[in-house]
């Protein structure tokens, strides 16, 4: 999946899995034993005895989502298709599979931030890849490429390290060129 249709779909996850989460929470206040993790005597959560409990809010979970993310579609099938993106880059989705999606909880999310931020950790590398590679392409066709300094001076707040700040200073004590700002006249 490119950065594109993902960027798209966790939007629509978090959409769902926000309604599905209040549904889930009007089912747990109206019974409420939905709620009562079953504990052992040293007070800790028993989680053989508490498992039904817990399957049952997935499954609760799951056909909330479900039903959220097929009534997002036009038809309200919600044996359809949810469909992420347009044109050639359109992927189709089952509403399903959307449903399980929103349904995964902290875990998902926590899952979906790392595989982001690895994404955009790529992007970032393949970005600078891509510069070096231009510099190299530039210097091989004799054209002359420099830095001009100003994402140094930017990761600086502005100011720049010390060696800018020199650069900076001797480049101030120059004498500036003086051009001549008199507008021309042309006679009619």
């Amino acid at each position: 999946m490119n950065m594109n249709l993902f960027n798209l779909l966790v939007p629509v996850l978090i959409g769902i899995s926000l309604m599905s989460e209040r549904i889930v929470t009007v089912v747990k206040t109206a019974f409420p034993w939905l709620t009562e993790e079953k504990k052992t005597e040293a007070k800790e959560v028993d989680l053989v005895a508490d498992r039904w409990r817990r399957l049952i809010v997935q499954a609760l979970a799951f056909v909330a989502s479900w039903l959220v993310a097929g009534m997002l579609q036009e038809d309200g099938n919600l044996l359809g298709s949810f469909v992420i993106g347009s044109g050639a880059e359109a992927r189709s989705i089952p509403v399903w599979l959307v449903g399980l999606l929103a349904s995964g909880g902290s875990a998902f999310w926590n899952n979906v931030l790392g595989y982001s931020k690895g994404l955009k950790d790529n992007q970032r590398l393949l970005n600078a890849a891509g510069g070096l590679d231009y510099t190299e392409r530039a210097r091989a066709a004799g054209v002359v490429v420099h830095d001009t300094g100003a994402t140094a001076r930017a990761q600086a707040g502005g100011r720049g390290g010390p060696a800018v700040q020199e650069a900076e200073r001797r480049i101030a004590a120059l004498d500036q060129p003086q051009l001549d700002s008199t507008p021309n006249r042309i006679a009619r």
